[in-house]
């Protein structure tokens, strides 16, 4: 039997990906909107 894990690593590392950019973009916000402010 052939296992192959790439199929379980591209979605692990999806889910990852998008914490990143969510995390990124959140951050992206909270400077646009400081920078604004001050």
């Amino acid at each position: 039997m052939d296992f192959d894990v790439s199929d379980y690593l591209v979605e692990e590392l999806t889910e990852l990906q998008n914490d990143i950019v969510n995390d990124a973009t959140f951050i992206l916000k909270d400077n646009i909107v400081g920078d604004l402010k001050s």
